[in-house]
């Protein structure tokens, strides 16, 4: 999360968690570090994040169902994956600036 915070070219001022996470404990930590105010929504609740939920969703069904998706490790499937997020950043933050 550090080095994702540290490249972004905003300032994160805080981040939506649903709570059903296991790993819940170190990423509150990590936010309080940060100075990131987090967010965390009931479980069993997506109609309070239908936005991302829906976005999840899209990008799961964009990324998995590529032709040219070709990854034969774990490696490659996080380059990929990697990939495909930033092109949705960049996407987001050119129809955001074109708005």
């Amino acid at each position: 999360m550090l080095d994702f915070v540290k490249k972004a070219s905003y300032t994160i001022q805080s981040i939506q968690v649903d709570g059903e996470s296991e790993f819940i404990a170190e990423f509150e930590e990590a936010c309080s570090e940060l100075g990131i105010t987090l967010i965390v929504l009931p479980p069993k609740k997506p109609t309070y994040n239908r936005g991302v939920e829906g976005g999840n969703r899209t990008f799961r069904e964009e990324f998995y169902n590529r032709s040219n998706l070709l990854a034969d490790s774990i490696g490659d499937m996080r380059f990929e994956l990697k990939k495909g997020l930033e092109n949705i950043i960049l996407t987001d933050l050119i129809g955001y600036w074109k708005d």
